[in-house]
């Protein structure tokens, strides 16, 4: 054990190996930086597509191409750290007993955000005429809803992260098992060929899904291992980046998209997203000890309340990219469009953090059956192997060390 701590990130040799924590808070921090990089995607594409009049003009083009490059398929980011997480610690528990808190304080509150949205938005279509009052088309509606995340077009995720919940064991001994090591190795590259469905859930998407969780169950298998590989190999992880966004950028001024059904697009921003993963995980873990305890507490907040917040900002951000939309001059000049993007990804996250927060505050221990989140207890250190209070975005409110 000494030899192979001595391989790890720096100052490893000071602490227990991972292995031996049930919680360390750098996944936290991880998931934070995943939830602020899906409202950001979804922002730039609010105003877009639905801000400004000109979406497909070429001034916007290459905003389009950072914002993508920067935060397209974040969705990946929630993926893996589930699996990181069911590999690390979650795999303890008996899989019934999981599956239960995972519809408990995940589907439970999909159901219910989704319920109330479709009633919400098929009652405005009834009472301005649009469409006729039907209960029985009413209830066929919301179960279609419920069942494909068809709510709104933000939520499909969670149909696609329940079916990976319920195939974790399997998924799991695939990864431990030596002899089966080729398999895995297999499953992870079927992103690269198999490519996401924009926020349909399909066969495909739960295929694609699947290889990135498989990902993050490799990751959580051995932590500490991957910590290891991910700093001896920091410099290919850096060359992964900045190839595959060139890719991205390369593709996007061509106008290429598919080879056949296989968006060359997408897959370049798997790649794009795993060399990511891997090296915020690594800087977040080297460096989570030197946050300071604002940046700390906010990062815990975002981590504690991504749940909601990625039930919220979706219906939020609509009306708040019409708004700004109506301030970018004639022409969608790049810079005008960029701080719309900014402005909308900022009065999102805002609101919907600060209601989120008052439901828990009202509502609270039920509010995580009613938004997916729970007060947090207050951090009392931030190192890398310190305990503290977080949520699983996708493994949900019951935290790390919780059931």
């Amino acid at each position: 054990m000494q030899n192979r701590s001595t391989d790890l990130p720096s100052r490893q040799t000071e602490t227990p190996p991972l292995a031996s924590k049930s919680h360390v808070p750098f996944l936290d921090y991880f998931r934070a930086f995943a939830i602020l990089f899906v409202v950001l995607i979804h922002s730039g594409n609010a105003v877009l597509l639905r801000g400004i009049s000109d979406g497909g003009a070429e001034t916007a083009s290459g905003v389009r191409t950072v914002v993508h490059i920067l935060s397209h398929n974040s969705t990946v980011y929630f993926a893996l750290i589930s699996g990181v997480l069911y590999a690390f610690t979650l795999h303890r528990k008996p899989h019934l007993p999981f599956l239960k808190s995972r519809v408990l304080n995940v589907f439970v509150p999909y159901a219910v955000i989704s319920i109330g949205l479709t009633v919400l938005l098929y009652g405005y279509a009834s009472y301005t005429g649009r469409a006729a009052f039907d209960p029985l088309g009413l209830a066929r509606l919301t179960a279609y809803n419920v069942a494909l995340g068809e709510a709104w077009n933000t939520l499909w995720y969670i149909p696609v992260v329940m079916v990976l919940y319920i195939i974790s064991p399997p998924l799991l001994a695939i990864v431990r098992t030596p002899s089966w090591q080729w398999l895995a190795v297999a499953i992870a590259l079927v992103p690269l060929f198999v490519s996401r469905t924009g926020s349909e859930v399909t066969p495909a998407m739960i295929a694609f899904f699947i290889g990135v969780y498989v990902v993050g169950l490799a990751i959580g298998a051995d932590l500490d291992r991957a910590l290891t590989v991910f700093r001896k190999s920091r410099g290919v992880l850096w060359i992964a980046v900045v190839c595959s966004a060139t890719a991205v950028a390369f593709l996007d001024a061509r106008g290429i998209e598919f080879l056949g059904q296989t968006s060359l697009r997408e897959s370049a921003i798997y790649i794009l997203r795993l060399a990511i993963s891997g090296l915020v995980l690594l800087w977040l873990y080297e460096h989570c000890e030197s946050f300071g305890t604002r940046t700390s507490a906010l990062l815990l907040l975002f981590a504690n309340y991504a749940f909601g917040i990625y039930f919220l900002h979706g219906p939020l951000l609509r009306p708040i990219a019409r708004v700004l939309g109506e301030a970018v001059p004639v022409g969608d000049p790049w810079l005008a469009v960029s701080i719309a993007i900014c402005a909308a990804f900022v009065l999102a996250l805002t609101i919907s953090t600060v209601i989120v927060h008052v439901i828990v505050r009202t509502t609270s221990p039920f509010s995580r059956y009613l938004i997916g989140a729970v007060a947090a207890k207050p951090a009392k250190a931030t190192g890398r192997n310190s305990r503290t209070d977080s949520t699983d975005v996708a493994a949900q409110p019951p935290l790390q060390q919780r059931s």
